[in-house]
């Protein structure tokens, strides 16, 4: 939480964390903008993803998924969701992701295009 100014509805999560992850949110926080608690936990998700913090990534997106956002939000986020499922080689995950991309309207082509990609079902 240092250097950042945290969006007032993700205090307790910040608070319900474990040492750990509590430590790598300051990590990969720093300096963040603000603007709501779905962009701020999109953002710090964002750096966490490419470091294999995949646990705490996949925690913050589904916390971020019950706040109140945008269609478009909601892409961004199961689009991260996807990239998770991606990486760790899970593509019932990945299908089921996209397909929920898919529901919100947006990123539309993306996610036909990546479920066209992905293995047929098993």
């Amino acid at each position: 939480m240092a250097g950042s100014k945290l969006p007032a509805e993700l205090v307790s999560v910040y608070l319900s964390l474990p040492w750990e992850d509590k430590t790598l949110w300051d990590r990969y926080s720093l300096e963040m903008p603000a603007e709501n608690a779905v962009t701020y936990l999109h953002i710090l998700v964002a750096n966490l993803i490419p470091q294999g913090h995949y646990s705490l990534a996949k925690h913050l997106l589904y916390k971020a998924l019950t706040f109140p956002s945008e269609p478009a939000q909601e892409a961004w986020l199961y689009a991260n969701l996807y990239q998770i499922a991606a990486d760790q080689q899970q593509p019932l995950l990945c299908r089921e992701y996209c397909e929920k991309v898919l529901a919100t309207g947006h990123l539309s082509q993306w996610a036909k295009n990546t479920i066209s990609d992905l293995p047929p079902y098993s």
